[in-house]
């Protein structure tokens, strides 16, 4: 399962391309398109407890408050003693090397940041679910 974070009133735009090398179609960001992030659901999870929201697995928030909540955050990542290390996963004792890479949640609320600075008029709001 996962988590997307969107605008929709700048969405996301793509267009469809075709690679004759691989003889497919594949989609492309338009240079105008919007933001649209997502993540696994405990990753989702973890940077909504790091913007101090309530870790709901959908929800929404105005885009300028988002805006505030990410600052405020990248602030405490960057003055704590929390290290955005790779964190691999542990189930029942088996060790699954698939972990986020370190950074992870730093670069994904920079890229929350920049999706709130996106905002297209003063009320947008940014949903996830």
């Amino acid at each position: 399962m996962s988590i997307t974070f969107w605008n929709p009133e700048n969405p996301a735009k793509f267009i469809e391309k075709y690679d004759p090398g691989y003889e497919e179609l594949y989609s492309v960001l338009t240079e105008d398109s919007g933001i649209e992030i997502n993540m696994c659901n405990s990753n989702a999870l973890e940077v909504l407890s790091l913007l101090s929201l309530p870790s709901d697995y959908s929800g929404k928030i105005s885009a300028r408050e988002l805006e505030v909540l990410c600052k405020r955050a990248l602030i405490r990542l960057r003055n704590s003693s929390f290290l955005d290390k790779m964190i691999p996963t542990v189930i029942k004792g088996n060790f699954i090397d698939t972990g986020r890479p370190e950074g992870y949640l730093q670069n994904t609320i920079i890229k929350l940041l920049e999706m709130a600075q996106q905002r297209t008029t003063e009320y947008d709001e940014i949903y996830w679910g």
